[in-house]
């Protein structure tokens, strides 16, 4: 299949290379890139960690928490952690806030490690627990100004199969730059990893909208697979 990759870099190469590695053909509009943040950090160690995205890991340049327990959101962030060197990664919470602050009330004091645009107060639900939850944001993520010339042309002759879309941010980004291209899009699959992902889609009537099973890059990955089946 001929995919349209919107997700931010660094993720949106890695994407493509997996993607292509299982006989896609992708162009990337990345929508967004994500930009390193001087940190100040708390300071007192906290007992434990949470990451709610996958850039947050590898942006902790700090040997001393690498050990500290770590509650992250989504299968994708777990595996980040590890990979950026955390020891003790518990369960992911499967996209599920509710359950991340269930596991992570134990704790008395905890570092949220993420970028600066969040969805949900997870501050006032640890708070609500009697957990001091810091909030540290190590990046934002800066949008693109425009489109690229090639993905513009395949969009306008039809020449794509799919776009993929992973967060509402995104979607809402994507959408602003079609317009601002003067682009109709709405005939384009979109395969997206939740429903409030889909939600601006639907809001403009887009003609195909598909969701995931799970908001994972797994269940994204398999929807994607059903579609060059079908």
């Amino acid at each position: 299949m001929r995919v349209l990759i919107t997700r931010a870099e660094p993720d949106a190469t890695r994407v493509a290379m997996a993607l292509t590695a299982l006989g896609h053909t992708v162009m990337l509009a990345p929508v967004a890139c994500c930009q390193a943040l001087p940190v100040v950090w708390p300071l007192v160690l906290p007992q434990a960690l949470v990451f709610t995205s996958r850039q947050a890991p590898a942006l902790v340049e700090r040997d001393d928490v690498k050990h500290l327990p770590v509650f992250p959101i989504g299968s994708a962030t777990a595996l980040a952690a590890r990979s950026a060197g955390f020891t003790d990664v518990q369960a992911d919470a499967a996209g599920d806030r509710g359950q991340l602050v269930r596991k992570a009330k134990r704790f008395s004091e905890l570092w949220w490690c993420c970028g600066t645009h969040v969805q949900g107060d997870l501050v006032a639900d640890m708070r609500a627990h009697g957990v001091i939850l810091h909030r540290i944001p190590l990046y934002a993520m800066v949008p693109a100004f425009a489109l690229p010339d090639a993905v513009c042309m395949a969009l306008k002759n039809h020449e794509l199969d799919a776009v993929l879309l992973m967060s509402a941010k995104t979607t809402e980004r994507f959408l602003a730059l079609l317009e601002q291209h003067n682009i109709d899009a709405t005939w384009l699959p979109a395969l997206c990893l939740s429903a409030a992902v889909a939600a601006p889609l639907r809001a403009q009537h887009w003609q195909t909208v598909q969701v995931a099973s799970r908001p994972e890059w797994t269940a994204l990955q398999e929807l994607l697979t059903q579609n060059a089946v079908g």
